[in-house]
């Protein structure tokens, strides 16, 4: 038991002393530092006892601090304590090798950001570079054009559209204005329905062209135009074999313009009348008279004429025209057929006073459906 509180005794004894931190360096005494001691004051330090003070160990008592300890005071400390050094404990050893693992790690860290910010405001630096050269390249050396292409055309010449066109080679691609290249195209050709200009990056420039085609006349203030299945007026004077239209009421019939009525519901009369005569097989349309749109008239063979009032169900109407003139009329019968309603049927003769006899176009409503079959099926 006494060892047991012996040992005890001498750990608790023996506190472990904290190493004196590492920034702090000792300072010596200064070279011209007074001297405090007194002259004849006894040295009553030990003959064979070990200096323990440090060479450089700063002198911090005061200059004028006076000196209480006797002359003749005894030096009770033991002579064992005096000759201990005090070593650091490997405990505070391992404390220090811990702390100065974490400050080399801290500062690894926060210099790795560092750099990490760095890099990344150089990228973005370098890719405002980058886009800066590269339009500026973009908008004067890259993409000019070096060759323009035209197709579809056979009544103009290529350097006649392109110089209509108003491209050159040498033009930024970027710079281009298709739409407005298209309509100079459109406007200044008389023959050319439409016009499409696309580019060919990197340095090239294609232009598509439908040229225009003859669909039918008309005739206003004693002049005579042809009109284009785009609805573009092409040329002054009648061409025949084509349907005359009278009474459209048109706004302008300059050659090179687009065709335009007045009254605004006419506009597509023609368009329709012509498609749905092309559906039923009525190729023998002479004239078609708009000047009442609720009351249209057409000739057919130059002894034929077809009241069909409104364009509604217009189709039907000219299935049924187009069966009565192969089917019921004479070769040199002149007759007016009325056709407001295609399910009752009249017809009279021209010249003639007298009513208009009912016709029932069994036949004739037979051939429509199937003629209205295949075309859809042809469609389908």
């Amino acid at each position: 038991m006494a060892d047991k509180k012996r040992r005890k005794r001498n750990n608790t004894a023996k506190p472990q002393q904290r190493s004196a931190p590492r920034d702090r360096q000792p300072q010596g005494r200064p070279q011209n530092a007074p001297n405090n001691r007194p002259q004849n004051a006894p040295n009553n330090r030990a003959q064979g006892s070990p200096n323990n003070r440090p060479q450089n160990a700063p002198n911090n008592r005061p200059q004028n601090a006076p000196n209480n300890r006797p002359q003749n005071a005894p030096n009770n400390r033991p002579q064992s304590a005096r000759n201990v050094k005090k070593q650091p404990s490997a405990m505070s050893k391992t404390h220090q090798a811990m702390n100065r693992q974490m400050r080399t790690r801290y500062t690894k860290q926060r210099r790795r950001r560092a750099r990490g910010g760095n890099y990344i405001l150089y990228y973005l630096l370098a890719a405002i570079v980058i886009i800066v050269v590269f339009v500026i390249l973009a908008n004067t050396l890259l993409f000019n054009c070096s060759k323009i292409d035209v197709e579809g055309s056979v009544r103009y010449s290529p350097e006649k559209i392109i110089e209509e066109s108003g491209l050159k080679l040498g033009d930024n691609l970027l710079h281009i204005d298709e739409k407005a290249a298209e309509q100079r195209i459109v406007d200044s050709l008389a023959y050319i329905d439409t016009a499409d200009v696309s580019r060919s990056f990197p340095t090239g420039i294609k232009i598509s062209v439908v040229e225009a085609e003859k669909w039918f006349c008309l005739e206003q203030d004693g002049k005579t135009v042809c009109i284009s299945r785009g609805g573009k007026i092409i040329e002054e004077g009648k061409t025949a074999g084509l349907p005359v239209v009278k009474g459209f009421e048109a706004e302008s019939v300059d050659v090179g313009g687009m065709l335009s009525s007045a009254v605004e519901s006419k506009n597509t009369l023609p368009e329709e009348i012509l498609n749905a005569a092309e559906k039923a097989g009525l190729d023998c349309i002479d004239s078609i008279d708009l000047t009442d749109r609720f009351a249209v008239k057409i000739e057919c063979d130059g002894r034929i004429t077809l009241e069909i009032g409104s364009v509604s169900d217009i189709e039907s109407k000219l299935y049924v025209a187009q069966t009565l003139i192969k089917q019921e009329l004479s070769p040199t019968e002149e007759v007016i057929v009325l056709l407001t309603d295609p399910e009752k049927v009249a017809v009279r003769r021209k010249n003639a006073e007298e009513d208009f006899i009912p016709v029932t176009p069994e036949q004739a409503s037979d051939e429509t459906n199937e003629s209205s079959e295949t075309t859809s099926s042809a469609e389908t």
